[in-house]
């Protein structure tokens, strides 16, 4: 400007954040993340997951805070390990299940 001084504000920079990642499915599974010193996921942040047993990890088991503040890689579910149901094929006995809740077997389910 005419008198020595700039037109309009200083410029400021941020640092790019991303929005937090949930858990896997409430309580399925686990996410760890590295996280800057304020506590928050920033630029080339990573967050890992793992399921807990009886769960399998569907989607891409760590991802990347991106410069334009999204996460690379596919959302993360844990979906619970389901076994197909015997075939009964004799005529002379019974097969027992134990099932779950829902009445689909599942890891650590039995027959006899």
């Amino acid at each position: 400007q005419s008198d020595g001084s700039w037109s309009g504000s200083d410029d400021v920079c941020r640092r790019v954040s991303c929005p937090s990642l949930m858990d896997p499915n409430y309580g399925s599974g686990m996410i760890n993340c590295s996280l800057g010193d304020d506590g928050v996921t920033s630029y080339e942040d990573t967050c890992s997951f793992t399921c807990n047993t009886s769960y399998e990890l569907t989607g891409s088991d760590t991802r990347t805070c991106q410069s334009d503040s999204s996460w690379n890689g596919i959302e993360v579910m844990c979906r619970r390990v389901t076994c197909s149901m015997l075939n009964a094929t004799t005529n002379y006995g019974m097969i027992n299940c134990s099932l779950g809740d829902d009445g689909v077997s599942s890891y650590e389910d039995t027959c006899s």
